[in-house]
C-alpha cells in the first residue's frame, strides 16, 4: 500500500507448486503510469501442480491513466506472463479515476493447463474495466475463462479454452482482429450497456454461442 506502486516487479517469481497472492493499493498522484496498484510489466509469475495465482490491484487517487492491475506498458510489447498448471488464476483490478482501466492485460500472456481463469475489472463507466488488446488468455483444460467488467467496457484479446468462455460487460464488448476459440464448450458474450462488435475479430466455437446486447444491437 503506497503512493508510488502498491506492488511492482520486473523479474521472475516461481512458487514451484505453492500459491501466489499479490495485493497492491496505490494512492499516489505523481503521474500517469507512475501510480499503479500492481505493476507486472515484463515479469513472469508461475507455479506448478495445484498452486494458484491471485492478484488484487487498486488505484485510488486523482491522476489519469493508472490501472489497478497492469501487465503491460504504453509503447512496450513486453507484457507480463502468468502461468499455472492445475491451479486457478484470479485477477481483480479497480481504477477509481477517469481514463484508467481496472485491469490492463494488453500484450500479456495468461495461461493455465487445467484451472479456471477469472478476470474482473472496474473503471469509470466510459473507460475499460478490462483492456486486453493483443493479450492472450488460454486454458488447456475444461475450466472456465471468465472476464467481467463491473463498470466500464471490455476490449478483448485472444481467448482460447476447451471449456466455456463467459464475457460479461457493464458496457460494450470490443474485439480487434483477435480470435475467440472454444474447443468444446459454449461461448457467452453479454453486454449490459452497449454493443458487441467484432472490429475484425473471429469466433471459432464448437458448441453453442450466446451473444446478448441488452440495451443495444450487436454485430458478429
Amino acid at each position: 500500500y503506497g503512493a508510488a506502486y502498491g506492488v511492482s516487479m520486473r523479474s521472475t517469481l516461481n512458487a514451484g507448486g505453492g500459491d501466489i497472492s499479490l495485493r497492491g493499493i496505490n494512492t499516489g498522484t505523481t503521474g500517469m503510469f507512475n501510480n499503479l496498484g500492481v505493476d507486472l510489466n515484463d515479469s513472469v509469475i508461475r507455479t506448478t501442480g495445484s498452486g494458484w495465482i491471485s492478484i488484487y490491484g487498486e488505484y485510488n487517487a486523482t491522476v489519469d491513466g493508472n490501472p489497478g492491475i497492469m501487465l503491460s506498458l504504453a509503447g512496450s510489447t513486453l507484457g507480463g506472463t502468468l502461468q499455472t498448471q492445475n491451479g486457478d488464476i484470479t485477477l481483480n483490478g479497480i481504477a477509481h479515476h477517469d481514463d484508467a482501466s481496472g485491469v490492463d492485460i494488453s500484450y500479456a500472456n495468461i495461461s493455465t493447463t487445467g484451472g479456471n481463469i477469472t478476470i474482473t475489472g472496474s473503471s469509470d463507466a466510459s473507460k475499460y474495466g478490462i483492456y486486453g488488446a493483443l493479450g492472450t488468455v488460454t486454458s488447456g483444460g475444461s475450466g472456465v475463462i471468465a472476464e467481467t467488467s463491473n463498470s466500464g467496457k471490455i476490449w478483448l484479446g485472444t481467448l482460447t479454452n476447451w471449456g466455456n468462455i463467459n464475457v460479461t460487460s457493464a458496457g460494450s464488448i470490443e474485439r480487434d482482429a483477435t480470435l475467440t476459440r472454444c474447443q468444446s464448450g459454449s461461448l457467452y458474450f453479454t453486454a449490459r450497456g452497449g454493443t458487441i462488435s467484432d472490429l475484425g475479430g473471429a469466433l471459432w466455437v464448437a458448441s453453442n454461442t450466446y451473444l446478448i446486447a441488452e440495451t443495444a444491437d450487436h454485430s458478429t
